[in-house]
């Protein structure tokens, strides 16, 4: 059986390679008959048709962009200091729980954030667009960091 305790620091590093997906891959798209429309976290924008590839300039996309992007960087920051340190059987059972938390929570807020702000910023933007897996990965990532707590023991 798998001691557990001595490959806790996998689950963090699971969390992270989904931070990682939700930065890469679109968080919404639109089916059209002729091409289909991408979006990303980042604000970039794809039509396959004509293959133009470009960043929404609005203030509030690049701003919403800005943070979003900052939150889930310093969940990931903060995953990988708790993988380092647990690797290094250097880091305590509180810390190494709160870190878990507080990455989970910011997985979370970010795109709840881009939830909110993109139906802000186009209305019933959830109706016409569909979810893709960028928008998805974060909440697992959260689920997978804050189950991480509950899997921590030291001893």
């Amino acid at each position: 059986m798998v001691d557990l305790k001595k490959r806790i620091w996998i689950f963090p590093l699971i969390s992270i390679i989904f931070s990682i997906l939700s930065l890469s891959l679109p968080v919404a798209y639109r089916e059209h008959a002729t091409y289909n429309s991408y979006f990303w976290l980042s604000a970039l924008n794809l039509r396959t048709d004509t293959g133009a590839l470009w960043y929404n300039s609005d203030p509030l996309a690049i701003t919403g962009a800005v943070l979003e992007i900052l939150v889930i960087v310093i969940a990931m920051i903060l995953l990988l200091f708790s993988v380092i340190r647990i690797y290094q059987d250097k880091l305590s059972e509180k810390l190494a729980k709160l870190n878990f938390l507080v990455s989970g929570l910011l997985l979370i807020l970010s795109p709840l954030g881009y939830i909110i702000l993109a139906n802000l910023y186009v209305s019933d933007f959830w109706s016409i667009y569909i979810p893709f897996f960028g928008i998805i990965s974060p909440f697992i990532a959260a689920g997978i960091s804050i189950l991480t707590i509950f899997l921590y023991k030291r001893e």
